[in-house]
């Protein structure tokens, strides 16, 4: 894990324009990350099941998914560090690494969309 974190740390202090593009994408697209998981996924689920387990856990993870496009080239980057360093497979770090953030943001999406549900 500690590589991982340091491995972070260097690719975003020595590629500090992909952060700065990540984060005014992400504020210039608010409605698409969260418009279409809510509105267009949670519609269709909404019509095939009434489960809402279901309908929540697609959402989120559609959220999570599209949250991280976001972060893909960083990831690109920290994927091919890290294969490097313990000589594996890019391609197999790569979804590793894309994985657990399309976890983590479907997490932060579920927690997001809970809040404003019980406000």
């Amino acid at each position: 894990m500690r590589q991982y974190v340091q491995t972070y740390l260097g690719v975003l202090k020595k590629d500090f324009m992909l952060v700065m593009m990540a984060v005014v994408l992400i504020s210039l697209t608010f409605g698409y990350w969260y418009g279409i998981p809510i509105f267009l996924v949670g519609d269709m689920v909404g019509n095939i099941t009434n489960n809402l387990v279901i309908l929540h856990l697609c959402v989120s993870l559609s959220g999570g998914l599209l949250l991280s496009f976001y972060l893909l080239p960083i990831n690109v980057r920290v994927a091919k560090n890290i294969a490097n360093k313990q000589l594996n497979n890019t391609f197999h770090t790569f979804i590793r690494i894309q994985i657990s953030w399309i976890l983590v943001y479907a997490v932060l999406f579920e927690i997001i969309i809970l809040r404003f549900i019980f406000i």
